[in-house]
């Protein structure tokens, strides 16, 4: 959204309230030869047993794309990933909502964030290798993970910090989850990194 100075901005809400719109899930298709579009079609992914799901990421050779998808009885939310004709349930960090907004070139790491034990907080999450990793956050309640270089190695995103006074990018590499700041203001988000993780981009608040 904009302010008045035409600037990018955005509301202090948990992420939660962020992923409850209820969109149908759909995957475009392109099949090219010689460089043309030769067909073209939109394929229903379908759900893990709910209403509604949305597709947010694909790797590289669009063999794996990732997203979230309500459950049986639409009582929670769940991360998942997509591969061949199967939707695989990436569970949850505890709580009751996940969902998975980037993958890795390779389709080998997953990131986003889900809901913690209790529901009173959430937090980014790494996917790989059949784990769900908490990255946990930068002292405050809410993170998640946006973005991730083509080989899984830098994540990138945002978190609250210590008292939930302000929402900053972070970059995510190892063990380590850094606090890359703002241009002055409260607010900050990485919404993506390059494939070498060298450049990141998102947006901020300035003075």
């Amino acid at each position: 959204m904009f302010n008045q100075h035409n600037q990018i901005y955005t509301m202090k809400t948990p992420p939660l309230q962020l992923h409850k719109t209820r969109l149908s899930l759909f995957a475009a298709l392109a099949i090219t030869l010689s460089g043309g579009v030769v067909a073209q079609s939109m394929s229903d992914l379908g759900t893990l047993g709910g209403t509604n799901s949305s597709a947010n990421g694909v790797s590289a050779d669009g063999s794996v794309i990732v997203g979230y998808s309500q459950i049986t009885g639409d009582s929670a939310e769940h991360a998942f990933k997509y591969t061949g004709t199967t939707m695989s349930d990436l569970g949850t960090l505890g709580g009751t909502y996940s969902s998975a907004n980037g993958v890795s070139a390779d389709g080998s790491v997953i990131v986003g964030y889900s809901y913690i034990t209790g529901n009173n907080a959430s937090h980014a999450f790494k996917y790989s290798g059949g784990t769900m990793s908490d990255l946990g956050t930068l002292g405050g309640t809410y993170s998640s993970a946006n973005g991730v270089s083509a080989d899984g190695s830098v994540i990138v995103g945002y978190s609250y910090i210590t008292g939930d006074s302000a929402q900053h990018a972070f970059k995510y590499t190892g063990t380590t989850m850094s606090d890359l700041g703002t241009l002055g203001g409260t607010y900050s988000s990485a919404n993506g990194v390059s494939a070498d993780g060298s450049v990141i981009v998102g947006y901020s608040y300035i003075t």
